[in-house]
């Protein structure tokens, strides 16, 4: 038979197994009528005829259950009973199965939700495509804009280097009508017009900023800007309305048209502050922070290009840089450091940003995390080792029920599966309540 009949008829004796059960009391009641009239045809009575189907056939039940074993679902049957019969033991015992449930449920649960933040904080990569290709790029002692704009043109290692400012809040005023709502400290970030392209990022509705409306530096309070919502300020002021694309907002003093809205569980590359609205960076910068080179206002994230290494990336990054420095310590000397190191020792660097940009929660709050994880670790070990301890317990206690049921023939595999199903029951009830806890 081949293996697609085989698993065929193992779903059909799972899914119809009543219909699966008549078929097969149908066959053995045909055989044994057969036999009786066979034996009736040789002259015996009907009694006769009966008696010696039956002893000729064999055992009923035996063969019942042979079948029932061949169409290897029987497995299952016996989970099936076994959780019943758990659940019926546990229900008997209450104090045990509350002590049981009470130690699981607080040690999952607290490492439940001191993980999840650790998640959230560490290692939860941005919800974007490919995040394994972000990289962060920084520089010591300087990297000015300049200085960026000039990497992105020599670079080949990148498909793209995009710089955004830190997250500012802003006071943010929406007309409606002839009334208007003022916001304070809304979380905005100021991005090159690539921003969105090297993150993979799509509109959920209209477009992002391009790179014409990111050119005129200080324009932004004279003659308007753009921007684009977040999800959440989406639905939080204008009930997800496709209405507001066009619409002009305030950031600070500056009017802006609202042209798009970043997809849902976008909230920016930076961890631990959810954007909620982007701008471009040219508008709204000073023009003596775009074109001087003496600081950093600005943080930067590349996309590696395919096949090239963080490694790689390094090397070729490196020398450019220290050419870029080199030059512009000889363009203005005034920013040169007092006692400057050789430039070759001037790096720059080039690290995995597979979860996005550090605002200050990560390096704060990472090793206490840890700290605190592994403490809940050891309480759900104690747990462990408390509810392993009640286990060897009301095994002791259960020893006559044991003892019987070897008796009765039940095989010390089947026994050890039976105390296996009730283990996992008491471990999936267990966390079940420390996700509720959590």
């Amino acid at each position: 038979m081949r293996m697609t009949d085989r698993l065929r008829l193992r779903l059909r004796s799972l899914v119809r197994r009543q219909r699966v059960e008549r078929e097969l009391d149908q066959e053995i009641r045909y055989h044994l009528e057969e036999l009786t009239r066979q034996n009736m045809k040789r002259g015996l009575s009907p009694a006769e005829a009966r008696s010696d189907a039956l002893r000729r056939f064999g055992g009923v039940t035996q063969i019942q259950e042979d079948c029932r074993d061949k169409r290897r679902t029987r497995w299952l049957e016996d989970l099936v009973g076994d959780a019943r019969y758990a659940l019926r033991t546990l229900w008997k015992t209450p104090a045990f199965t509350a002590a049981v449930l009470a130690s699981l449920a607080l040690g999952i649960g607290a490492n439940t939700a001191v993980f999840t933040l650790i998640h959230a904080v560490i290692l939860r990569p941005l919800p974007v495509p490919q995040p394994e290709e972000l990289v962060e790029v920084t520089a010591s002692p300087v990297f000015s804009f300049a200085m960026y704009r000039d990497v992105c043109q020599r670079q080949r290692v990148f498909t793209g280097i995009m710089a955004s400012s830190r997250e500012f809040p802003v006071r943010l005023n929406i007309p409606r009508g002839t009334e208007s709502f003022t916001l304070d400290n809304i979380p905005t970030t100021f991005a090159t017009a690539n921003y969105f392209s090297v993150l993979k990022v799509q509109p959920q509705i209209g477009r992002f900023f391009s790179e014409e409306e990111d050119q005129i530096p200080e324009s932004a309070e004279s003659q308007g800007s753009v921007a684009v919502l977040s999800d959440a300020l989406w639905t939080r002021q204008f009930g997800r309305d496709p209405g507001v694309l066009g619409r002009v907002i305030y950031v600070n003093r500056s009017a802006c048209h609202v042209i798009g809205v970043a997809p849902r569980g976008f909230t920016g590359d930076v961890v631990g502050i959810a954007t909620d609205v982007w701008v471009p960076l040219t508008p709204f910068s000073p023009r003596r922070y775009l074109e001087g080179c003496g600081g950093m206002f600005t943080r930067s994230l590349a996309r590696l290009k395919p096949g090239v290494s963080l490694e790689q990336a390094r090397a070729a990054i490196r020398p450019l840089y220290q050419q870029l420095l080199a030059a512009e310590w000889a363009q203005y000397p005034q920013w040169k450091p007092r006692n400057p190191r050789p430039i070759q020792e001037y790096p720059m660097h080039v690290r995995a940003a597979e979860a996005g940009l550090d605002s200050g929660v990560r390096s704060k709050f990472a090793k206490p995390l840890w700290i605190v994880m592994a403490i809940v670790a050891a309480v759900l070990l104690i747990a462990c080792a408390n509810v392993g301890n009640l286990l060897l317990a009301r095994s002791t206690w259960r020893r006559r029920e044991f003892g019987l049921r070897l008796a009765l023939g039940c095989g010390r595999g089947r026994l050890m599966r039976q105390l296996l199903t009730e283990s996992l029951m008491l471990a999936a009830m267990g966390a079940g309540l420390g996700l509720a806890i959590s």
